[in-house]
């Protein structure tokens, strides 16, 4: 009787174990198992979750680059992978995502065209009719089933056109950023302005970022794939969403989809962390009757008004900021005169105002609105926002940037997945900068 009750111990104690180490779906917004239910209304939801979960003790934990990447590809891709999304691709399809591609255990080697081929296609909502731009963008261009970089990037960037508001081509001016990729000479004449063009649009893979080497006639790598993929729809956002359909241009890359080396330091920002920060000075503002906190308050209404931003946290407020708008933004609210602005602003960005444009706008107007005249930036400071910042040379005035790095208004915003120097500036953050500006001018 007691051997008999010694078993059936040990028994319980083993379903248990069984039990406890099953897999569980991890609801992304808070860690917690949660079934198999889907909880995303759309795929802006899904990428807005991942974007503030993405510095989450999970993700923490994976070491490379290419892990985290990996696992952001799988997170990202969510609404194609559970069988409860109205998305869901049909479980070959999510074999095949989940196990040739995602979870591939070889990503070193040469992808097959084939699988390349057919990752484009579901990933992209490819259908038969789409069957001659594959086949004349990846199939014509393989060589044994395999598929050397130059082509695929290039290739890539031909079918991304097709369902994203890209458009490819413009002047050297446009992707001269990418000159610092040692081997551009290298690359076909047919196929190097879209190359660097993708570099300047954050979509190349992981192994061009630490040495600046594109390596045009290698073969494509699974993980080299896995990383674009993942860095496209970081940036352009799923095809058929609001991100994918109304902001994106390829003159102004708008983000650049590899995660933050170390971005403890300074903390993982996201919407509802600068919300937190400029509602709080906000309302701190509100309640002073302190004179110049009345006016500092009408500042921030008046910037407010003029980017047309609803706070109330039923409408988007991370749209891209036009560049008329912050031009007008430092006329009304900071006085500047016409000739205070600099010319920038009337760069070729495709109308939104990226992070560098606004960067020189600041900077060269910093007497008055930081109170100390422009000048350039220390070796140091240039060498400190190289290290924090993705691809902090492709910024069109370094040594601005650089300046705006270190005068801290910058601070968070660059640990944001996706930030570097040419990504838009959306209206939250825009406000972000206004309160940071105007924080500095109330202890002149």
């Amino acid at each position: 009787m007691k051997t008999r009750g010694c078993l059936l111990f040990f028994l319980i104690i083993i379903l248990i174990a069984t039990t406890s180490c099953s897999p569980k779906f991890m609801n992304p917004d808070t860690g917690l198992s949660t079934g198999n239910e889907y909880p995303y209304t759309s795929s802006e939801d899904l990428l807005r979750s991942y974007k503030v979960n993405v510095e989450t003790e999970s993700f923490a934990e994976l070491t490379s680059p290419l892990e985290k990447e990996a696992a952001g590809l799988k997170y990202i891709l969510q609404s194609y992978l559970d069988i409860d999304s109205e998305h869901f691709i049909g479980e070959d399809n999510k074999e095949f995502l989940e196990s040739d591609i995602i979870g591939n255990q070889s990503l070193f080697l040469p992808i097959t065209a084939e699988n390349w081929e057919k990752a484009v296609r579901i990933i992209f909502s490819f259908d038969y009719s789409n069957d001659q731009d594959l086949k004349m963008y990846i199939r014509d261009f393989a060589k044994d089933n395999k598929i050397e970089r130059q082509y695929a990037v290039s290739g890539l960037m031909k079918l991304l056109s097709l369902r994203y508001s890209i458009s490819l081509g413009g002047d050297a001016a446009s992707v001269q950023k990418s000159e610092i990729i040692s081997d551009l000479v290298d690359i076909d004449d047919t196929h190097q302005y879209l190359v660097r063009q993708a570099y300047c649009m954050g979509i190349t893979d992981f192994s061009v970022d630490k040495d600046k080497l594109f390596r045009p006639f290698d073969y494509l790598s699974y993980g080299e794939a896995v990383s674009m993929l993942y860095r496209v729809l970081t940036n352009l956002g799923l095809p058929g969403s609001e991100q994918a359909n109304g902001i994106i241009k390829t003159q102004v890359p708008v983000t650049e989809p590899s995660l933050p080396e170390d971005s403890s330091a300074s903390g993982s920002y996201s919407v509802e962390v600068i919300l937190l920060e400029y509602n709080e000075y906000k309302a701190d503002l509100q309640n002073s009757s302190w004179a110049p906190g009345k006016k500092r308050l009408e500042m921030l209404q008046l910037a407010e008004s003029i980017i047309g931003i609803n706070l109330d946290g039923l409408h988007p407020i991370d749209r891209p900021l036009g560049i008329d708008s912050w031009a007008k933004i430092l006329d009304k609210v900071f006085g500047l005169e016409y000739e205070d602005i600099d010319p920038y602003l009337s760069s070729s960005t495709d109308g939104m105002l990226p992070y560098d444009i606004a960067a020189i706008s600041i900077m060269k107007a910093s007497d008055k609105l930081l109170g100390y005249g422009p000048s350039d930036a220390a070796e140091h400071e240039v060498e400190e926002a190289r290290a924090a910042i993705p691809q902090f040379d492709t910024a069109r005035d370094t040594s601005k940037f650089a300046q705006m790095f270190s005068s801290g208004l910058l601070d968070g915003l660059y640990t944001i997945p996706g930030f570097t120097p040419q990504r838009p500036v959306t209206e939250i953050e825009a406000l972000l900068l206004v309160k940071r500006i105007i924080e500095g001018i109330s202890t002149r």
